[in-house]
């Protein structure tokens, strides 16, 4: 850019042109730029990273078209959330191997749903919300042996939260609390719509995870060990 600043300016408006372009056409929305970076959000992940795949495609074939020395390349990242692979998840195109929870944005959700009954807003389909994949609820099936891990020595490790035995913890927490669910409305002779499944959150899973924690760990930690600065779980 020192040589030909004026040159480089003009090459990397012309690229800023075609990127905002792609990203408008993939549904997505323009958040911050500072110098040469460009920060978009999506309507999905997969718009997102069918976005990314196309900008550098795009970007690769004008880059032939101009002397070595004005050239640009881009690096993208694409933030998927609370969402890990797992080698056991089959399925085809940009979703293959993915499994998504969205923890906080679900407990975000349930949240909302006392505050807009007491405006007198109503609520319905509360029960299609998913389980919550955290580690309360998660540690409950643990510590009462619903869950039982093929191996005692991964109780003995710390993992992050991409590690395929927590993902595979996760999802099997969020199948079996809808499990749960019917065995506990079939016990008390009540529906879904009179005891939704964050009813059964709140005062059954995790809470008495909590409470079973503290009797088995002194700490309350769960019975499987994760590295995590409190964004996933």
């Amino acid at each position: 850019m020192g040589e030909d600043e004026e040159a480089t300016l003009r090459t990397l408006t012309s690229y800023r042109k075609l990127i905002d372009g792609l990203i408008q056409q993939h549904r997505g929305r323009f958040v911050n730029s500072a110098g040469d970076s460009v920060v978009a959000e999506f309507a999905s992940v997969v718009d997102a990273v069918q976005c990314a795949v196309v900008i550098q495609g795009t970007l690769k074939a004008e880059n032939v078209t101009r002397q070595p020395e004005r050239r640009m390349e881009f690096r993208i990242g694409v933030n998927l959330g609370d969402v890990w692979r797992h080698s056991q998840i089959l399925g085809s195109g940009l979703a293959a191997g993915l499994v998504p929870f969205h923890k906080l944005s679900q407990w975000l959700a349930y949240s909302l749903i006392e505050p807009m009954l007491a405006a007198g807003i109503a609520v319905t389909g509360v029960d299609e919300l998913t389980g919550l994949a955290e580690y309360r609820n998660g540690g409950l099936l643990l510590d009462l042996k619903l869950v039982t891990p093929k191996h005692d020595a991964v109780l003995t490790h710390a993992y992050p939260p991409e590690a395929e035995i927590i993902v595979e913890w996760r999802a099997l927490t969020v199948a079996l609390l809808d499990l749960l669910a019917v065995q506990v409305r079939h016990h008390l002779g009540v529906s879904a719509e009179v005891y939704p499944l964050a009813k059964i959150l709140e005062g059954g899973t995790w809470r008495a995870g909590r409470r079973i924690a503290r009797e088995k760990r002194p700490d309350g930690s769960p019975p499987l060990r994760l590295v995590s600065d409190g964004t996933v779980f």
